[in-house]
């Protein structure tokens, strides 16, 4: 990485993984450019080229973006390109194959703190994109419009509208979905988050792939009513009809615990537990940790995982019967840091 300035700089990049006779190479250059203050440009362009068991491809992959952030106004763009058969084993991508760009903008008002001291700011935002699939042979086209609102007490409010087409194995299907979520710190030892989702949405199967109409439900708490303890739980419930008929699909609910309690500066226990109504399963984790100072830490944890089956007949009949523990895990993790 070469350095052009105050927050701007050029950069290169090689990376090479073999595994089991796979093989991936992958070079490129990537810039990040601040012309002022609230204003950047990046840009990336990187080349692949993989032999997956004596099958060869090779694929490029470029982005380019601009945004431009201040007190009142924020706008941005991006145009990016993936090949087929672009691969880099050393990152995170979601998907190949496409062509797309996309604008943003926001404009934020700040009504007057005596006439409204509850409501800090408004900001509405419309957000547009488009492309190509060429995985899934279609166009994509997508809006949003909608609105941020911030209170006091940290509170929190998103309303938007999405309307567009995302292609699926083929076929174009219509999206039309509503969308809003919500935060607040009702007082310093608790705090409640909310969100709500329902509209059109795709039923992603590659055989036989249908419209459908999902509602998704989420509701949160934090409470901490001590700087030593931390209780976070959230449900979160999906219900998914099939869009020619109305038939229920699927409904799931899922929830989720988070116990902290910190004994010392140095030491602290860490409890999850999380419950899945689609897999049947609870999963359990434990974790305590010894900090003795930065750098010199130990970690110890155990993990299980309980799932609803039973045996009869010889084998195992999945979802019925009761809960039992399929699989455990325990760790140990010292690390220490030595100062010259």
């Amino acid at each position: 990485q070469y350095s052009l300035g105050p927050g701007s700089f050029a950069g290169a990049i090689a990376t090479q993984t073999r595994f089991a006779g796979d093989e991936n190479s992958v070079v490129g250059a990537d810039v990040s450019w601040r012309p002022r203050a609230n204003d950047r440009v990046s840009a990336f362009v990187l080349q692949s080229w993989s032999d997956r068991q004596g099958s060869r491809d090779a694929g490029v992959a470029m982005l380019a973006n601009y945004f431009s952030n201040s007190k009142r106004l924020t706008v941005g763009g991006q145009i990016e390109h993936y090949d087929r058969g672009f691969a880099m084993d050393t990152a995170f991508y979601n998907r190949v194959g496409f062509t797309s760009g996309w604008g943003y903008t926001e404009y934020s008002f700040y009504p007057d703190k005596t006439r409204y001291p509850w409501l800090r700011r408004v900001s509405p935002f419309v957000f547009v994109s488009g492309g190509r699939d060429r995985i899934e042979q279609g166009d994509e086209r997508l809006a949003v419009f909608g609105g941020r609102f911030r209170f006091t007490r940290q509170g929190f409010l998103r309303v938007d509208r999405i309307l567009g087409q995302e292609p699926w194995a083929g076929r174009e299907y219509d999206i039309d979905r509503w969308r809003a979520n919500g935060e607040v710190q009702l007082q310093r030892w608790i705090s409640l988050d909310a969100s709500w989702d329902v509209g059109g949405a795709i039923f992603y199967d590659r055989e036989s792939p249908f419209a459908g109409r999902s509602r998704t439900f989420s509701a949160g708490t934090t409470f901490q009513p001590t700087g030593r303890f931390s209780e976070q739980v959230n449900y979160t419930r999906e219900a998914f009809d099939r869009a020619d008929t109305g038939a229920r699909v699927y409904t799931i609910d899922i929830l989720n615990t988070r116990t902290t309690y910190q004994f010392t500066p140095q030491l602290f226990v860490r409890a999850i537990a999380q419950y899945d109504s689609d897999q049947r399963r609870v999963l359990t984790d434990l974790l305590g940790s010894y900090e003795l100072r930065p750098g010199t830490v130990v970690y110890a944890g155990y993990g299980a995982l309980f799932e609803q089956r039973e045996f009869r007949d010889g084998q195992w009949i999945e979802r019925q019967g009761r809960y039992v523990g399929t699989g455990r895990g325990l760790f140990f993790k010292a690390s220490y840091l030595h100062r010259f």
